[in-house]
This record gives structure tokens, sequence and C-alpha cells, in this order.
């Protein structure tokens, strides 16, 4: 099943959504966030550009369960859960919010605009994540 599958992968990529309402729910079925906090090599793309989602509610869910704001908000979504997050380039500056958090921040470019720019993210993250 699912947690089987989760306990025997090399890396868990969180993809780029909005943490309470759409990760938070996959996570609070049973098995699933003990088996992603058993692993290692997480990562966490996050759904946010200059520190706002490009559609969607994702800062006004954040905001309304309490999370900061920008990446801040999604390391502490995340808190204990991943070891490297991937901002949007247009978020670099928030490369040092990490380390409160242990966790490894990497900026890039996150639109994920064309086929390329796609499968050139995807090597970047998985190659990071590994190490």
């Amino acid at each position: 099943g699912v947690v089987d599958a989760i306990e025997t992968a090399d890396t868990i990529v969180i993809a780029p959504s909005n943490p309470p309402s759409s990760i938070w729910p996959i996570l609070a079925i049973d098995g699933i966030d003990d088996a992603v906090r058993g692993r290692s090599h997480r990562v966490a793309v996050s759904p946010l550009f200059s520190g706002a989602a490009l559609k969607g509610p994702a800062s006004e869910v954040m905001a309304g369960v309490g999370l900061s704001p920008g990446t801040q908000g999604v390391l502490e979504a995340y808190r204990g859960l991943i070891d490297h997050l991937f901002i949007d380039d247009s978020d670099a500056q928030d490369t040092v919010l990490g380390g409160a958090f242990e966790v490894a921040v990497h900026p890039a470019d996150t639109r994920l605009s064309g086929v390329d720019n796609g499968v050139s993210f995807a090597s970047k993250l998985l190659e990071t994540a590994m190490r």
C-alpha cells in the first residue's frame, strides 16, 4: 500500500501545494505521517512565489491556521517533516530561515514553465535531496 511505498522510497517529495488544506489531510491518514517522518531524503516544494500563491487560497489558509506568512509559514507547516525545502528564486532571501528548522532551503525556478524547466528542476531536486 501507500505506507509501504513511502517506507521503501529513496526520496519523499511533497509537491507545491497548500500545506493545511492539501498536504495535512494526507498526513492525517493512519500511518502516513509516521512513515514520512521515518524516512530520510524528504523534500518539499513551496507553493509560494514572492511570498504568496500564484492562484488559490494558500496564503489565506496558512494565515487562518496561525502560520506565519511566506516561507516561514511553509517551514512551520512542515516542522520536523522535511530535510530540504525548495523555494522560488523570487523568495531567495528566505534561505536563511531554514536554520531554525534544521531544513536546507534552496532557491530555484519553481514555476516549471515548459518541459525543459520541469525536467531540469526535478533533476536538481533529486540530486540535492539525495545528498
